[in-house]
């Protein structure tokens, strides 16, 4: 899997380049336009009680698609919903905190939860600091 980030720091779009049988998963809605030679699967990648607790505390979409190449070469590309800058992170093993609705895309292998931070007064200022979102895997992430 390839990336390049396009139009930063504004606007930024992310451009995805497959291999043939290769997988990647990104927020649903997420896409702009793709090869017609991806595969398109929607699911709530662990369950509903998982899709209900990524949609209702870390703002991110109930589903979740997972897309496959079937040639070489194939191209996806994915927009985040508001405007703004996006990054890329290559991961091996740790833990990652985003900021509500902040997840874009990841190699399959990527674990988006959300926590509880807590009842400190600091964390009860807001309810977006009170439960964050987490990414965990030893793959790629990409957020806004």
């Amino acid at each position: 899997m390839r990336h390049q980030i396009n139009h930063s720091p504004s606007y930024s779009l992310l451009e995805i380049t497959l291999a043939s049988g290769e997988k990647m998963v990104s927020d649903a809605g997420a896409m702009a336009w793709m090869d017609p030679d991806i595969k398109v699967k929607t699911n709530t990648r662990g369950g509903v009680f998982r899709g209900l607790k990524r949609a209702l505390l870390a703002g991110e979409s109930f589903f979740q698609n997972t897309y496959t190449a079937d040639r070489d070469g194939s191209q996806i590309h994915l927009a985040p919903g508001p405007a703004g800058d996006i990054r890329h992170l290559a991961m091996s093993g740790e833990e990652l905190f985003l900021q509500k609705g902040a997840y874009l895309a990841s190699s399959e292998g990527v674990t988006i939860d959300s926590k509880f931070g807590g009842s400190s007064m600091k964390a009860c200022s807001s309810f977006a600091q009170l439960v964050t979102e987490t990414c965990s895997s030893t793959v790629t992430a990409t957020f806004r």
